[in-house]
């Protein structure tokens, strides 16, 4: 019975675990060019010092001269609205610390429980594979903090991470963790992450210093008056589709 359930869950995973609700079924996207993009590339900066509290990564980021990207390719028409969004990370002896900040029109937080259907609220994203041989992490939290995190070499084949994990994940939502949900209105927002290397469970991480990985950043609304699937390397593909690995960018730890 316990392998039937684990089993289960494993499947609805797979499904849910979307950064974006796909648009199109398998064929629209197997027809699709999949060349590895080269253009997008950042370095991140070690820095001494793991804050305790993730309402500080804000505060260290800017101490420590962090450069913020923009999270603002649009890739299908379709979805045109682009709200202002951009990305800081610095890493640290134990842990990957993220600093995402967003300016949107229409804002939406409903989803409270980690692993739901956080895509669909105001949801930012790093999808990060540290290994060229192995899987990837999706990493996605709507504005209050509420995260879903699942690792996977394909879209379908995901393991979500178990609850141990996700408590290990450190979080500040400038918005607050409690639901509010939409918000039609101009908003900036704010989201801190203190991600320990354990996160990335399928994996044996004791430092990121030196390592060259494939990352991807991601700004979406999957519902509301303005529904927008923003990357920050482009992806390739007819429809929004953010489990596309080949598209991925480069990410250097110095």
């Amino acid at each position: 019975m316990k392998t039937i359930i684990s089993l289960a869950l494993t499947l609805s995973m797979a499904f849910l675990s979307s950064a974006c609700i796909q648009k199109s079924n398998e064929a629209d996207n197997a027809g699709s060019e999949s060349t590895e993009n080269t253009e997008a590339t950042m370095t991140v900066k070690k820095i001494n010092g793991t804050p305790v509290n993730p309402q500080d990564v804000p505060a260290v980021m800017a101490a420590n001269s962090i450069v913020y990207t923009p999270i603002d390719v649009v890739n299908w028409n379709e979805f045109p609205y682009a709200p202002k969004a951009e990305v800081a990370l610095a890493y640290t002896e134990d842990a990957l610390l993220i600093h995402y900040k967003v300016n949107e029109d229409d804002v939406i937080g409903t989803v409270t429980q980690d692993h739901g259907t956080v895509w669909l609220d105001s949801c930012v994203e790093t999808f990060f594979r540290p290994f060229a041989d192995g899987g990837y992490y999706n990493l996605e939290c709507n504005c209050l903090g509420t995260m879903l995190i699942a690792y996977g070499k394909d879209r379908y084949d995901r393991e979500p991470a178990d609850a141990g994990t996700m408590a290990g994940v450190k979080r500040w939502a400038s918005l607050g963790r409690e639901a509010f949900g939409e918000k039609l209105e101009n908003t900036s927002w704010e989201i801190a992450l203190i991600v320990p290397f354990s996160t990335f469970f399928k994996d044996e991480i004791k430092t990121l210093e030196g390592m060259e990985s494939t990352v991807n950043f991601y700004k979406c609304g999957g519902k509301g008056e303005y529904e927008h699937y923003l990357t920050w390397s482009p992806v390739g593909v007819e429809k929004p589709d953010y489990h596309q690995s080949s598209f991925f960018g480069k990410i250097s730890f110095k």
